[in-house]
């Protein structure tokens, strides 16, 4: 499988196919490995197989948390082989 590419310069929409995560901050699991493991979910699933993920700035937006704990999901993703950064 390709890993999916990221472009933090796109701002596509988010997918409205399915829910967002519910991230809980009181959860032992930290935001960030809460939703790199959403995205590992949707990504088995199908979804993000042929564009960019949404930028950091709309995923931090949409699911009101910082900017930070969405870049390291994404670092987190890309470290695992499951997307490449293009900037």
């Amino acid at each position: 499988m390709q890993p999916i590419q990221h472009r933090d310069t796109l701002k596509p929409a988010m997918p409205e196919i399915f829910p967002l995560p519910h991230l809980n901050s009181d959860a032992s699991a930290p935001l960030y490995n809460q939703l790199k493991l959403w995205f590992i979910e949707q990504i088995r699933a199908g979804y993000w197989q042929d564009e960019a993920l949404p930028s950091e700035r709309l995923l931090s937006e949409r699911l009101n948390i910082s900017r930070a704990t969405v870049r390291q999901a994404i670092d987190s993703l890309e470290r695992d082989g499951w997307v490449t950064k293009h900037h």
